[in-house]
């Protein structure tokens, strides 16, 4: 029992034993808090597979307890939760990372979270809902890129043939007399075979510039 000081006094209680004064005896003691943990914040995906899906999320407050971490996820069109239980990782306050594996392609996923200690659980975050992505289309894509890149190589390569043939015709061609029906002798120094030949060139890079696209 606790008593004042006067009290002691006036009662002769002085050499009694457990009798206290709040001035000589504290009850006062520090205790850690201890409670479920807060619900986990951020919940998103950070990359998507055929058959993967990467999540990330930041911990809340542990409670004062180690924490884990209860995801659940669904094929959008069931009803029924797979749950997976993860270990914290590095430390309470920093990004978590767990990668949910064996997925079917191109399923649309509904993915909650939570956290737990030995006290309790923290309410769920809101569901996200993602999608693996498509095997499919992720191919022809590639081979669309894949096609369109061996066609502009091809159309290189004979432009690059066609062009210095077109230039070395001129040329010759430029240096060449010709001569008309009344066999009068005339020089032409390839005027109009120029322009012909330039047409040609043009029309050259016309045939590579489709070839290219």
């Amino acid at each position: 029992m606790c008593r004042t000081i006067e009290y002691i006094k006036d009662n002769n209680f002085q050499t009694a034993n457990d009798v206290y004064t709040h001035e000589s005896y504290d009850i006062s003691i520090t205790t850690p808090k201890s409670c479920p943990p807060d619900k986990p914040q951020y919940l998103r995906v950070s990359n998507t597979t055929e058959d993967k899906l990467q999540l990330r999320w930041i911990p809340g407050f542990d409670g004062g307890h180690v924490q884990t971490f209860i995801i659940e996820y669904r094929n959008e069109k069931t009803d029924p939760w797979t749950i997976k239980t993860v270990d914290s990782i590095i430390s309470n306050y920093d990004p978590q990372i767990y990668e949910l594996s064996g997925l079917q392609s191109a399923i649309l996923f509904e993915i909650r979270l939570c956290a737990k200690n030995k006290i309790g659980t923290s309410p769920n975050t809101e569901s996200i809902t993602v999608s693996t992505s498509n095997s499919g289309s992720n191919m022809a894509s590639m081979k669309a890129d894949r096609d369109e890149s061996n066609d502009q190589t091809v159309g290189l390569i004979v432009l690059s043939i066609l062009l210095p043939i077109a230039i070395l015709t001129t040329f010759i061609l430029t240096r060449r007399q010709c001569k008309y029906a009344n066999s009068t002798k005339i020089e032409c120094y390839g005027v109009f075979v120029l322009l012909s030949s330039i047409i040609f060139i043009k029309n050259m890079c016309e045939l590579g510039f489709i070839l290219c696209v």
